[in-house]
């Protein structure tokens, strides 16, 4: 059973999301002079210094725009997704897909076990229809005689304190399901957050500023140039993600529901499911992603 968050409830109508990349780059282009400026002033010496400016002088020197003028259009375009102009039914799932295969090689085992009956003139050899019943060795106990392609969705990511990024970074299409690339979650989320301010001040901060003014600093933790050095290490306590008020702004920032299921506590948690407040591209069916959260870590 499902708990739907707060954001269910709200109209999507008045709650118009912005898209990240719409941010205006001139306040990007702002933050990053703020943060060059401040990592000058904590510099220890003069040396220090020049060896920051020099670095910043190369890299301008090596920048080179590129003239849109001499870009060149493609001459073919493959698209994702089914071939338009083909009638008939829509393709299989990945998991009718699967339940097809297995019924093929059911029904190949029975032939075979038939045709060895009917050589041995045994009849007493029986198969059972019967499925096997699930036990705590299972890994998959939901289709425990089925080939299991849903095993490789089942991550249990390093407890570094980075562990409820990485667990999105692993079921996120646009970082390749790699859990390692989890700063790239961030920074979209970070990017939401900015874009969206009025809103989750509002509904996830409950209008506190300073709760608000948190949230920001745990998620440019690690983003941010004064920080991004640290992402190596292991992330402290005071920014690790929160599901409480950061999982909607997942949902938001990866346009995917997220299931979030906390085990292994002292006290009961409902799973809650924090749907996106702005609707799906058209025609897209998004797989929640689940953030299954056991004791302290995910």
């Amino acid at each position: 059973m499902y708990t739907l968050s707060l954001f269910s409830l709200v109209n999507v109508d008045s709650l118009p999301i912005s898209n990240p990349d719409e941010v205006s780059l001139g306040t990007e282009f702002s933050e990053v002079m703020s943060s060059v400026a401040s990592l000058y002033q904590e510099l220890s010496n003069s040396q220090q210094q020049a060896d920051l400016i020099a670095s910043l002088r190369g890299l301008i020197e090596r920048f080179k725009p590129v003239n849109i003028e001499d870009l060149s259009f493609p001459k073919h375009i493959t698209t994702k997704g089914r071939p338009k102009g083909i009638k008939g039914t829509r393709l299989p799932s990945a998991f009718e897909n699967a339940e097809h295969e297995e019924k093929q090689k059911e029904k190949a085992r029975k032939e075979a076990a038939k045709n060895d009956e009917d050589q041995q003139g045994d009849n007493t050899l029986k198969f059972s229809k019967k499925r096997k019943v699930p036990t705590e060795d299972d890994h998959d106990d939901l289709w425990p005689q089925k080939k299991s392609y849903r095993k490789k969705a089942l991550t249990s990511v390093p407890s570094d304190g980075w562990c409820g990024w990485r667990a999105l970074a692993a079921q996120y299409e646009k970082c390749k399901f790699d859990e390692n690339r989890f700063i790239e979650v961030k920074e979209r989320m970070l990017s939401t957050a900015r874009a969206n301010a009025a809103i989750y001040l509002k509904y996830v901060c409950m209008a506190s500023e300073r709760e608000y003014q948190y949230l920001l600093e745990t998620l440019e933790y690690g983003v941010a140039l004064k920080t991004a050095h640290l992402r190596t290490k292991s992330c402290p306590l005071k920014y690790w993600f929160d599901a409480n008020t950061m999982a909607q702004i997942a949902a938001d920032a990866l346009e995917t529901p997220i299931a979030v299921f906390i085990t292994g506590t002292a006290s009961e948690h409902t799973p809650t499911l924090y749907l996106p407040l702005s609707p799906p591209p058209s025609g897209a069916k998004p797989q929640p992603f689940v953030l299954h959260l056991v004791g302290l870590r995910l």
